[in-house]
């Protein structure tokens, strides 16, 4: 999801207000039976709110799983034409997604179809800017939903059809800047990891390493708990769960960044990060293509551990930062059968 839109408190005078229900339609969706193999791996597109959670831009045409005809028809799963709004309305709130082709999609989401007066990348945009609104719509126990009927009492500003597009053309232009600026912003800092990482490697060739310890003697090593997806909240005053999707190269990204509700932090102690946690994203590229980490800050706290993180707590005797680059280096990686047995060099 892109960043936070912030919208006027008061808009033009010219401009008209709407509840949603007045411009759009709002579809339901549905799950075919699962037991039954016909209702699936067909031609109809079939989006998830997790599906959703995954997407790298807004508009989606192909989504990991199909139903068929037959499980259209056999369920409350409804077709919506292309340039609908989909919104994740339960675990989580506030994902969306443009579709460019005729999609369904799970009881976990809802289709908003715009009518004559709504342009439907503006609709996202004003989704995109009132995700803690939609959230604060949510009731549940469990897990808060969005009803229809609340989704359709939103109340939107309504500018002329021409100025939606023209306001649409402006925050497309300050969106792709942005994008420009964070892959600049990245690309930087990939290039200081690779520095420093070079700058060991030159320092420790030009010297005998001498006796090689296991790195579980420099840390105290933790790996992330399994949060279930079911759990995560949409509240910006929640705490941040730090996945290997938003660990760069010596950095964090926040796109896609999942929270969990902060009244359960006393639980998940043991999970929390303090300044200067090394964690090591532990995918499958960390061997063959540099493992990558990143050292927590206080722009990145409070936040939690998730499973398949590794949270390298260094000891009084070795530096967090060479922690992460001597695993970024080539010494490393002949020695990279496991995170405990690692070894580095005697400080």
């Amino acid at each position: 999801m892109k960043d936070q839109i912030e919208v006027p408190n008061s808009p033009p005078s010219h401009w008209t207000n709407a509840a949603l229900g007045e411009v759009a339609t709002v579809v339901n969706g549905g799950t075919p039976k699962s037991k039954v193999a016909e209702y699936w791996d067909g031609d109809v597109e079939w989006l998830t709110p997790k599906d959703m959670g995954q997407m790298d831009g807004r508009e989606i045409s192909v989504t990991p799983r199909t139903i068929s005809a037959a499980g259209l028809a056999k369920s409350s799963a409804r077709l919506v034409p292309p340039q609908s709004v989909i919104l994740s309305t339960r675990a989580p709130i506030g994902h969306l997604a443009i579709n460019s082709v005729p999609m369904a999609f799970n009881q976990g989401c809802r289709g908003i179809v715009p009518g004559k007066r709504l342009d439907h990348v503006f609709l996202y945009y004003f989704l995109a800017a009132s995700r803690q609104k939609l959230n604060d719509l949510g009731s549940g126990t469990t897990f808060k939903e969005l009803s229809a009927t609340n989704l359709r009492a939103v109340e939107l500003p309504l500018p002329p059809l021409e100025e939606q597009e023209r306001i649409v053309a402006v925050l497309d232009q300050a969106f792709a800047a942005l994008d420009r600026a964070r892959a600049h912003a990245e690309a930087n800092l990939a290039d200081a990891q690779e520095l420093g990482t070079r700058a060991v490697e030159d320092e420790l060739a030009s010297e005998e390493l001498g006796t090689l310890k296991p790195l579980g003697d420099y840390i105290d090593l933790l790996t992330g708990f399994a949060f279930k997806s079911r759990g995560y909240t949409e509240d910006l005053s929640d705490i941040r769960l730090i996945r290997g999707d938003n660990i760069v190269q010596g950095a964090f990204r926040w796109d896609g960044l999942k929270r969990w509700p902060i009244s359960d932090r006393d639980t998940y102690s043991k999970y929390e990060l303090s300044r200067d946690d090394v964690l090591v994203a532990m995918d499958r590229t960390w061997v063959s293509a540099g493992i990558k980490f990143a050292i927590v800050d206080d722009d990145a706290l409070p936040s939690l551990l998730v499973q398949r993180v590794a949270r390298l707590r260094a000891k009084s005797s070795i530096l967090p930062r060479y922690i992460g680059y001597w695993i970024g280096s080539r010494f490393s990686k002949p020695m990279c059968s496991g995170y405990r047995r690692v070894s580095v060099c005697r400080m």
